[in-house]
């Protein structure tokens, strides 16, 4: 459907398309606040412009349309139109940014309002808030990064003891303000430093990787939580969580790392908030697909019950807030399938393919719908679905070519699926992505579906066809458990 480009892909309705029914009516009212309007009334163009909402693509939508509107009988003005456009997508930004403040759930708005009566100099007002807020903390549980918020309340805690020269708790607040600076440290370090290993397939060959890597394994964060253990359980506790997930990142090898994470996150998870439980599951979802990938099948399953509570308990970290990754949307329908857990896969795509960005629903759904046909063996129905797929990221690229290859393979397809492993080899020998593990994994698979289409076509001998049951068996290969399951029906 053809629309008015200029307006329909304009900066304020790319802001518009993101608002809920809520924030509609909220930024309603907030338009029509003399203070941010500047006293210019654009109600009457908000007004208008939301009859296209949520989608705004009709083709009715177009920057004549709105004029008229706006101004009956007036000859359009291009230049009136973008200054109003212009000046609505500045106040879009600025109740953006009030809901950033209104929702920001912990200490922003005691560290803002004790830096203002601090400076005005109401320091009764101040102090209240401080002992208000000492109150919150002690009542409160714990967010992924609380020891951070309260390094900056801290310091605002001593720049009002020092505004009132009160030297004596200044002092004693300061050794309270530096114990938080170092658990803040810790906090961005661990979780920073385990996703540096967690990307370890993307580093970039233009940076000084082994000199960085260095400068992180001279901060021996293990030494430094050995003497917060002796000052602080609980803040030990969550310092530890964060510790060990790092390490099992950093150490995809060592399983002993993942297991203690998993039993403290267990202990003391009651005592955290829902976000904190949410960060900390998807990440150990990410820990078990780094192992399943490196080989540790075990890890598959898991990553898979892992997974499934955090969707059957609505606990994935996008929920309610923004929409869901293309590539977590993948990772959760793939791994229940792989598993032959295809009611959950099936009520998976029903109840969550509307949380994915518009753009990509249709072509993720046939995705998804192809790998069901696949696995259900209505092979015509699957490649129906996978040609009507059309996805340029690379992931789903191969994925395909991979469903595809199989079902060729399947039915018997040889000159079909001869050209298509070509292409499928030319696919990856020309992309550009960094994740070199990823293409190695399907780059194996195309050598191995070869070597078994030759050794089906000619007849090849048990012991040829054992060595290479036990190379795909060793290997790093994407669908190992159906090469294994065709090459052990040859032998």
């Amino acid at each position: 459907m053809k629309i008015d480009k200029t307006l329909g892909g304009s900066n304020v309705i790319n802001l518009l398309k993101t608002f809920s029914k809520d924030d509609q009516k909220d930024f309603e009212k907030f338009v029509q606040s003399p203070y941010f309007n500047k006293g210019r009334n654009y109600i009457q163009l908000l007004k208008i412009i939301n009859k296209f909402a949520p989608d705004f693509d009709s083709d009715k939508f177009t920057k004549n349309h709105v004029y008229g509107k706006l101004f009956p009988g007036k000859v359009y003005k291009e230049s009136v139109m973008k200054s109003m456009l212009s000046r609505l997508d500045a106040i879009a930004e600025e109740f953006l940014y009030q809901k950033a403040v209104e929702n920001y759930d912990f200490m922003l708005r005691e560290r803002l309002l004790l830096n203002e009566f601090s400076k005005r100099g109401l320091r009764k007002r101040a102090e209240k808030v401080i002992k208000e807020t000492e109150k919150l903390i002690s009542g409160k549980k714990a967010g992924v990064l609380d020891f951070v918020k309260m390094k900056d309340y801290t310091n605002e805690v001593l720049n009002h003891y020092y505004n009132f020269n009160e030297r004596s708790k200044y002092t004693d607040y300061l050794f309270i303000h530096q114990l938080y600076n170092v658990y803040a440290f810790l906090t961005e370090f661990l979780l920073n430093e385990g996703s540096v290993y967690a990307q370890r397939n993307f580093w970039s060959k233009e940076l000084d990787i082994n000199s960085i890597m260095n400068i992180f394994e001279s901060i021996d964060s293990g030494k430094i939580l050995s003497q917060v253990k002796k000052y602080g359980k609980d803040e030990y506790n969550i310092l530890k969580l964060l510790y060990l997930l790092m390490m099992s990142l950093k150490h995809p090898g060592e399983d002993k790392y993942f297991f203690d994470l998993k039993r403290l996150f267990t202990d003391i998870s009651d005592s955290f908030d829902l976000d904190f439980k949410k960060y900390i599951l998807n990440a150990m979802t990410i820990v078990c697909s780094t192992k399943s990938v490196a080989g540790k099948e075990e890890f598959r399953k898991e990553a898979f019950i892992i997974r499934k509570k955090i969707y059957d308990e609505n606990l994935n970290i996008f929920s309610g807030k923004h929409y869901l990754k293309n590539g977590d949307f993948r990772t959760a329908f793939i791994e229940a399938v792989n598993l032959n857990e295809i009611k959950w896969a099936e009520e998976f795509l029903e109840k969550y393919l509307f949380n994915l960005q518009p753009e990509y629903r249709e072509d993720i759904s046939n995705y998804c719908k192809a790998v069901l046909s696949y696995g259900k063996g209505n092979y015509d129905e699957a490649l129906l679905y996978s040609n009507m797929v059309n996805i340029k990221q690379i992931t789903y690229k191969l994925d395909l070519k991979n469903l595809v290859s199989k079902i060729y393979f399947e039915t018997g397809s040889t000159e079909n699926l001869i050209s298509l492993l070509n292409a499928y080899y030319q696919l990856i020998n020309n992309s550009n992505s960094q994740n070199k593990n990823f293409l190695s994994r399907h780059l194996n698979f195309i050598k191995y579906l070869r070597q078994l289409l030759n050794f089906k076509l000619n007849n090849a001998g048990d012991t040829d066809l054992k060595l290479l049951y036990d190379s795909v068996k060793r290997d790093n290969v994407t669908s190992k458990k159906w090469l294994l399951e065709k090459a052990g029906d040859l032998i």
